[in-house]
């Protein structure tokens, strides 16, 4: 039962890396590195320990092996296949942006100025309550529309950037 259901995640991861190959989400390396070592480490264990069961005479047949062996490739692939380094997910931050891009420009000028002053009066209300600084209030109010999220975004430990 084990190795099927190390044939079901096999399966499963292996349709994901053959997705992601044929149309990348932009997937940050970081991610598929830990998919790599969930697929890889305790599979690897298993089919060690199953091998030495085996030849012990702890158990007979090595058809559950399979599911565990096909589980480390997949574990292995995922090394493979993402050699970027971590945390660069530009390709997914580039297709965002130009999906973005692209929604701004079909608004109407009519739309995209009411954005801009329902966007005004929510940073002066923000900025009334003290709930940003002076600074944050200028920066915001220069953003461009749709790109006010990701200017304002905490990064490095929780800063402004």
């Amino acid at each position: 039962m084990p190795g099927i259901l190390a044939a079901v995640a096999a399966l499963v991861g292996g349709y994901g890396l053959v997705t992601e190959n044929r149309e990348s989400l932009g997937t940050d390396p970081g991610i598929h590195r830990l998919l790599g070592v969930l697929h890889l480490l305790p599979s690897a264990v298993a089919t060690f320990v199953g091998t030495l069961a085996i030849a012990g005479g702890a158990a007979s047949g090595a058809f559950g092996l399979a599911g565990f062996i096909a589980d480390v490739i997949v574990g292995i692939l995922h090394f493979a296949l993402s050699r970027g380094p971590a945390h660069s997910g530009t390709d997914r931050w580039r297709r965002d942006l130009e999906r973005l891009q692209k929604a701004v420009a079909v608004m109407t000028p009519g739309e995209r100025a009411q954005v801009s002053t329902d966007l005004q009066a929510a940073l002066t209300i923000l900025a009334e309550r003290g709930l940003i600084s002076d600074a944050e209030w200028v920066r915001a109010r220069d953003a461009r529309i749709g790109l006010l999220g990701a200017s304002m975004a905490p990064r490095n430990g929780g800063s402004a950037a």
